[in-house]
């Protein structure tokens, strides 16, 4: 199967929420990609961030991503913005 043909048979999340994330899945897999050009005119393109069995491991790796872009002056600080995107994913799943 050409990449082409695996592409149509792809749907996506492009959920503002999740920016500047998506999701691709297909009938085997959901696949976490993050927005990686689009800026000054430049043409949009997409990162590969992994391949998960289940939305649930998706979504951990996007809020693990997340977390890791920015620095932190103490472990509470950390832990607390942890929590909070935790939070607001479960708000994202219950409605």
């Amino acid at each position: 199967m050409t990449e082409q043909e695996l592409e149509s048979k792809a749907t996506y999340i492009e959920d503002p929420i999740l920016h500047p994330y998506r999701i691709k899945m297909d009938e085997y897999q959901y696949c976490l990609q993050k927005q990686a050009g689009g800026k000054n005119g430049a043409k949009l393109r997409w990162s590969t961030y992994g391949y998960y069995n289940t939305i649930d491991l998706c979504l951990i790796k996007m809020i693990n991503d997340a977390v890791k872009e920015k620095n932190y002056n103490s472990l509470k600080e950390y832990t607390e913005e942890l929590l909070t995107k935790i939070a607001t994913l479960k708000e994202i799943k219950l409605t």
